[in-house]
């Protein structure tokens, strides 16, 4: 199971014979026991199932319910026959290891079970596919979000869009004057870019914490988190000043070259 799995063994080898035990760190640290002590005495436990085994390895912490709790304690066990004799393989499930190409072999594979076993009704699934399953409603709740984020930002440009177009129009003799007295574009851009982000970064800062208030209400929900959720709210609030500055500036670069004499001859 563990080779299948692919779960890494910290101390202690692999299961090999019947009667042996893998333990996960937190059953070991219940148990208060070390490494040492859990392996070189052999520590024998009994939790039923044809016990009692011996511990031969401990593992990783498994999250065997998802992000929504914290790994339980948690083993794995090589019971004896007498265990299957009594219980069977009704309420067992099989793991197999495949090869890539995964989709291609899991067709396969439930094609020979099929044709095997044709009144068993067993069908392999990906544990990909599984865990999609199991965070379906995140996923769905995480892709509105998204997409209402998007449109939200759209619509926030547009509207920048027409603010500055109205900003630059209102102040267009002034932005000539300035030319004519000697201004550089840059300086142009710097005065109405000033202006926008000075709105504009007190908002994007309010709207950042908000949202990282929101979110960790969210978060509460699950037990493995990621570290240092922070970093993506500013990444993010940067991205969307980053966007009203591109914005800004290209929509005033071109009323900062135009000829003064032609703003001036307008008025």
């Amino acid at each position: 199971m563990a080779d299948v799995m692919e779960l890494k063994i910290l101390h202690g080898r692999t299961l090999k014979a019947q009667g042996e035990i893998l333990i996960n760190q937190k059953l070991m640290n219940s148990l208060h026991l070390t490494p040492e002590k859990a392996l070189n005495e052999d520590k024998v436990i009994n939790p039923g199932y044809g016990g009692p085994y011996t511990i031969v390895g401990i593992i990783g912490d498994i999250d065997l319910y998802g992000a929504y709790n914290e790994a339980p304690n948690s083993m794995i066990a090589c019971p004896p026959e007498i265990v299957y004799n009594e219980w069977g393989w009704n309420h067992n499930i099989i793991t197999v290891k495949l090869k890539p190409p995964y989709k291609e072999n899991l067709n396969k594979l439930n094609e020979a079970v099929a044709e095997a076993y044709p009144d068993a009704h067993a069908e392999f699934m990906l544990m990909t596919d599984v865990v999609k399953m199991q965070y379906s409603d995140i996923r769905i709740f995480r892709n509105s979000v998204l997409t209402t984020s998007v449109i939200i930002l759209l619509t926030t440009l547009m509207g920048l869009i027409g603010f500055v177009a109205d900003e630059i129009q209102r102040r267009r003799k002034e932005i000539a004057i300035r030319k004519v007295n000697g201004a550089e574009t840059a300086d142009i851009l710097a005065l109405i870019s000033r202006n926008i982000m000075l709105v504009a970064i007190p908002a994007v800062a309010v709207g950042a914490a908000a949202a990282a208030w929101t979110g960790d209400l969210w978060m509460q929900q699950f037990a493995s988190k990621i570290d240092s959720l922070w970093i993506y709210y500013i990444l993010t609030a940067v991205a969307v000043l980053a966007a009203i500055l591109l914005c800004v500036t290209a929509m005033t670069v071109r009323t900062a070259r135009e000829n003064p004499a032609i703003s001036l001859k307008s008025e």
